[in-house]
């Protein structure tokens, strides 16, 4: 008498999310979640800025669209971080 072996379920794969490499000299807009993303903060703040910079976000239809550019100049005006260590001790 033989046996069958059981068959086993086949494991599906997990759906990956939709990533967009940034080529930014091919790419002018960006849905809110890629901008936010490619500018490493959260969607809210992409709206904050919105409020702040005219032209940041476009309308086509119900979706909004982030224009890359005027994103990049938001991030350059970002001061730059001071960072102050407390001075370092040598062991005696």
């Amino acid at each position: 008498m033989t046996t069958t072996k059981p068959k086993r379920k086949k494991r599906r794969a997990k759906r990956q999310k939709h990533v967009v490499p940034f080529d930014r000299k091919a790419q002018r807009f960006a849905c809110i979640n890629d901008a936010a993303r490619y500018a490493a903060r959260s969607r809210g703040q992409i709206y904050i800025w919105a409020t702040r910079y005219p032209g940041l976000l476009k309308k086509d239809g119900k979706t909004s669209l982030v224009d890359l550019a005027r994103l990049d100049d938001i991030l350059d005006s970002l001061p730059v971080a001071e960072i102050n260590l407390p001075p370092h001790t040598t062991a005696a």
